[in-house]
């Protein structure tokens, strides 16, 4: 079957309405797949490609929040080291280093 590129838009929110990115998914890639009237391995590429695309979107928005200077306007947000769950994953802290 030829799906039409028109339809790929419809993917990411039929997989989230249907909690394909829920941890854990309440339904399987496999099931979706069926659904949508693809094979497992066609969706999974069109959900990456999605998915690139909105990093590629988000980026550079992710980037300037992760190296902003902290300051006053923090709002009483919390680091991720004052955070009840810490420093989930050994993920890098990306604040400017002060000079």
């Amino acid at each position: 079957m030829d799906w039409p590129r028109r339809k790929v838009p419809l993917l990411v929110p039929y997989g989230w309405h249907a909690g394909l990115f829920e941890v854990p998914a309440r339904t399987k890639m496999d099931d979706v797949a069926k659904a949508m009237g693809l094979s497992r391995s066609t969706l999974g590429e069109h959900l990456r490609k999605a998915e690139l695309q909105m990093l590629r979107n988000s980026y550079p928005f992710l980037k300037l929040r992760a190296t902003r200077p902290k300051d006053h306007r923090d709002h009483g947000r919390r680091s991720a080291e004052s955070h009840p769950v810490g420093n989930v994953g050994g993920a890098k802290r990306f604040d400017r280093k002060e000079d």
